[in-house]
């Protein structure tokens, strides 16, 4: 009788732990929030391979995503920028010791059909328009997302293209006293439901933004928008200065007393837009991160972001080919 009863009581523990949900496994991705809808697209895909995986998708800043690990002591498996000098500047090689560009991407110029002067704004006279005082526009803070400092570079570079002046103002400086800090936002999606509520005119964004999302755009010369690799040295010309202000007074969160990052200033040059990911080096899942890298870089990945309209290159350019996961190698080359 009592071996009977241990088999039964055997046998129930059986049932009971095979009834039982098993663990899933994670995949932390912190991502621009530009690449929101390309991601959230890719980690559908991806699931379908893996369906037992919790994927947990943040969308931010390029530079906040980065201050998550190197300043509050998150850890990601996967982090992905919109500048791959974010990466430069703010992980390596502490925090990760190679990043991989797979992307790129143009400035334009949002509005809505009910834009002041939505009719009559061009590639010839849009600093003009919104260096107006009843003209509201928005931009990004510079110390949390590449498209602000990419805005301000780009009114740098239109100084040097158009060669006007705005009220005996250099087009930098005319359009930089005409945004308030109120219309100045952390990362890029903020500012579309102000767009599309009239509270704003126009925005400063990516072409993949306005196209994701149906917005009317303008177009601007190559030699602005900061999207032609034949000009990087001609984009250099534009720079712009970070505070370097620590991610935690931007939010408002007190620092530990074990961890007090000091700001520090840091000067960044205008450069084609490339997006990077990277894989930190005390990624908690190293292995199924690899594994959704292949993904994205592969053909699957690449028509995913082609689909999203932001330009997938093929190949890769790795930053440093001998230290990237042997996986990843076949679809990249040096930089």
């Amino acid at each position: 009788m009592f071996i009977f009863f241990r088999l039964f009581i055997f046998f129930l523990l059986f049932l009971i732990a095979g009834c039982s949900p098993a663990t899933k496994e994670e995949l932390i991705i912190f991502h621009a929030s530009t690449l929101a809808l390309p991601f959230n697209d890719l980690v559908g895909e991806f699931k379908k391979i893996h369906p037992r995986i919790k994927v947990i998708s943040e969308s931010s800043g390029s530079r906040e995503a980065c201050y998550k690990v190197s300043q509050l002591n998150r850890r990601a498996d996967i982090i992905a920028v919109a500048d791959y000098l974010v990466i430069e500047d703010l992980l390596r090689p502490e925090y990760a010791d190679w990043y991989v560009q797979f992307a790129r991407n143009r400035m334009v110029i949002c509005f809505s059909e009910h834009s002041r002067y939505g009719s009559e704004i061009n590639k010839d006279n849009w600093y003009k328009i919104l260096s107006r005082s009843e003209v509201k526009f928005g931009r990004v803070n510079p110390d949390l997302a590449p498209l602000g400092y990419r805005t301000l570079m780009l009114w740098q570079l239109a100084d040097i293209y158009y060669k006007e002046k705005i009220g005996g103002k250099s087009i930098y400086a005319a359009l930089y006293q005409n945004c308030p800090p109120e219309n100045i936002r952390h990362e890029e999606v903020e500012h579309l439901p102000l767009l599309q509520s009239l509270a704003l005119d126009y925005v400063f964004e990516y072409l993949s933004i306005a196209r994701q999302h149906n917005l009317k755009y303008l177009s601007l010369p190559k030699e602005i928008d900061l999207s032609a690799p034949d000009l990087a040295g001609y984009y250099t010309q534009a720079k712009v200065s970070l505070s370097g202000k620590p991610v935690r007074q931007w939010f408002g969160i007190p620092n530990s007393q074990s961890h007090k990052p000091k700001g520090r200033f840091h000067t960044v040059y205008g450069s084609p837009i490339t997006y990077a990911v990277t894989i930190p080096m005390d990624a908690p899942n190293r292995n199924l991160a690899v594994e959704f890298l292949e993904f994205l870089l592969g053909e699957g990945g690449r028509r995913i972001m082609e689909k999203r309209y932001q330009d997938a290159l093929s190949p890769a350019i790795a930053s440093d080919v001998s230290r990237i996961p042997s996986e990843l190698k076949r679809f990249c080359r040096k930089q």
